[in-house]
């Protein structure tokens, strides 16, 4: 079990470092507002979460080398690209 922030374990070990992570899932804010802007497009044009899920497998799969977030944008464009012309 882990304590506060910056503290070890109780019993003495050091803290793991996805403990550091739990508190920030997103490293930049704009991946924070690619998420929301997901969910929110999910919601306003009626598709299932899964919708997105299934574009943002497929960027990842097209690029696996592009960082995972700007996968998110790329789904996230397909997305909502027929929606919006």
């Amino acid at each position: 079990m882990t304590s506060g922030e910056g503290e070890p374990r109780r019993d003495g070990g050091p803290r793991p470092a996805w403990a550091e992570l739990a508190d920030e899932p997103f490293a930049e804010p704009w991946q924070a507002r690619a998420f929301a802007v997901a969910v929110l497009a999910c919601e306003r044009l009626a598709l299932p979460w899964d919708a997105f899920r299934d574009q943002l497998k497929a960027a990842i799969a097209e690029d696996p080398e592009r960082p995972y977030y700007e996968s998110w944008t790329v789904a996230l464009e397909r997305l909502v690209g027929p929606a919006g012309a």
